[in-house]
């Protein structure tokens, strides 16, 4: 079975167009995966209490992993903690793609310049397909050599329109 990462986060517009529940946003990308043949093997998702576009030092967020029942959040705290927590989890992302076990990318509102960065660079050093949504995140992977199959941005879009969106991007590799 081919394995997909997830990266990303609750975004700015996205966070009123699906964001704002990561549970369905995310178990709706894991249902579209295993339609096709396909495991959410790795996830780091920032799922923060506002939309990024607006956020305060009250914000709060929580990081969303990948486990053996499903995508499972963190506690919530701040958002600087929580990026913490990605930071980490993109590490081990990251190392999972150059040791060859992801063979997948997804990006949902990501940050390829700054937290999503050492993904991002994984990915484009193995050459990994990368489906996403997010006009700004996903032409920034672009243009940082990610292999990208599949982009758009948000608007537009449902949980499970993007969720298709980026499954049958891989399905047609």
């Amino acid at each position: 079975m081919k394995q997909i990462a997830v990266i990303g986060s609750s975004g700015g517009h996205l966070y009123v167009l699906g964001g704002k529940d990561p549970q369905a946003l995310l178990d709706e990308i894991v249902r579209q995966s295993n339609a096709a043949g396909f495991e959410v093997s790795h996830m780091a998702f920032v799922a923060a209490s506002a939309s990024l576009d607006h956020i305060t030092d009250k914000t709060t967020a929580t990081l969303w992993t990948q486990t053996s029942a499903g995508p499972k959040a963190s506690e919530s705290s701040s958002l600087e903690q929580a990026n913490k927590l990605a930071e980490a989890e993109n590490a081990k992302i990251a190392a999972a793609i150059r040791n060859g076990e992801v063979d997948g990318l997804v990006m949902v509102s990501a940050d390829p310049k700054k937290l999503n960065s050492d993904v991002i660079k994984a990915a484009a050093e193995k050459k990994i397909p990368v489906a996403g949504t997010g006009g700004t995140s996903m032409a920034d992977a672009r243009s940082l050599g990610a292999n990208v199959i599949s982009a758009s941005g948000t608007t537009g879009t449902t949980n499970r329109s993007r969720a298709v969106g980026y499954i049958s991007a891989f399905a047609s590799q």
